[in-house]
C-alpha cells in the first residue's frame, strides 16, 4: 500500500515540475518582439554611456563576433564617449526575426560633440535573444 501512495506522490510531483516549467517557458515568450528589442537597445547603448564596452560587445551577433574581436571593439569604441540617447523607431520584420531601429545618440569624439546623431540599428533573433547585426564592410562578404 505504501509503495502505491509513493509512487503517486511522485507521478503528480513530476506532472506538477511538468506544468510549471512549460508555464515558465510560456512567460519567457510572453514579451512583444518589439518590446524586447527596446529592452536590448536600452541595455546596449547603456552599457556604451557607462564605458561597459565588454558588456556592450555581448550584444553583437555571432557573424559580428567572428569578423571583431573584443580587444579590436574596444580600441575603436573607447575613442568615443557617449552621453545620451533616443529611440526614434523601431520596425520589425515580418518573419519576426529581424527589427531595424533608429537610435538618435549624443556622442562626443576627439572634443567635437555631436547630438542627436542617427544611427540605423539592425537587430536579429539568435537563440531567442535579440543581437545587433552589422553587415560586413568587403563587398566580396555581402555577395557571399
Amino acid at each position: 500500500m505504501q509503495k502505491n501512495t509513493y509512487r503517486r506522490f511522485i507521478l503528480c510531483l513530476i506532472c506538477f515540475m511538468l506544468v510549471t516549467l512549460i508555464s515558465a517557458c510560456q512567460l519567457l515568450h510572453r514579451t512583444p518582439p518589439e518590446e524586447a528589442v527596446r529592452l536590448r537597445i536600452e541595455k546596449f547603448m547603456n552599457a556604451k554611456i557607462n564605458k561597459d564596452w565588454a558588456t556592450a560587445y555581448t550584444y553583437f551577433d555571432s557573424v559580428y563576433h567572428e569578423m571583431v574581436t573584443k580587444n579590436q571593439f574596444e580600441r575603436k569604441i573607447s575613442k568615443m564617449s557617449f552621453k545620451g540617447f533616443t529611440i526614434e523607431s523601431i520596425k520589425m520584420d515580418p518573419s519576426g526575426d529581424k527589427a531595424t531601429a533608429i537610435v538618435k545618440v549624443d556622442l562626443n569624439v576627439q572634443g567635437f560633440d555631436f547630438k542627436g546623431n542617427p544611427e540605423t540599428q539592425i537587430w536579429v533573433k539568435e537563440q531567442w535573444k535579440w543581437y545587433l547585426h552589422v553587415p560586413p564592410k568587403d563587398p566580396k562578404e555581402l555577395l557571399n
